[in-house]
């Protein structure tokens, strides 16, 4: 049974299905986590000196996978105006989801594995998602 085929050809159980998908986002979540952890990100030329802003800081970057880099990131540009916070927030995890994005773009091209080939294909689809969201969610 060819595991990678249109759903509408495949004779398989729903079972299969769920875990085929539990299985790509296993490996798209893996994969972000890699390619996030080697992105090079910028040192802190200021941080902010105040413990209320800074436990925002740490209250928002709390939600990402990658709690240090958007800590670098929005100290990087030290300000205690909260809108201002949260737009840089946007805008580093913007910036990680492009990169990533293209590193999953050159990567999908060059793939020999179907399975990894379309497991790169998903991610890039959904970073590509995820940066027009952000790109969106910035600009308001």
């Amino acid at each position: 049974m060819d595991r990678y085929a249109e759903p509408s050809t495949r004779n398989g159980i729903q079972a299969e299905e769920t875990m085929t998908s539990f299985n790509y986002t296993r490996l798209f979540t893996a994969f972000c986590l890699l390619l996030f952890s080697l992105h090079p990100s910028r040192r802190p030329s200021a941080f902010v000196e105040a413990d209320a802003t800074t436990s925002f800081i740490q209250k928002l970057c709390s939600q990402t996978l990658e709690l240090d880099a958007c800590q670098n990131c929005v100290s990087s540009a030290p300000t205690q105006n909260i809108p201002r916070l949260t737009y840089l927030v946007l805008f580093c995890m913007y910036t990680g989801a492009v990169y990533t994005h293209e590193h999953a773009d050159q990567l999908s091209q060059t793939a020999m594995s179907p399975g990894v080939k379309q497991a790169l294909k998903v991610c890039r689809s959904t970073l590509f998602t995820a940066s027009n969201n952000l790109s969106e969610a910035s600009s308001r």
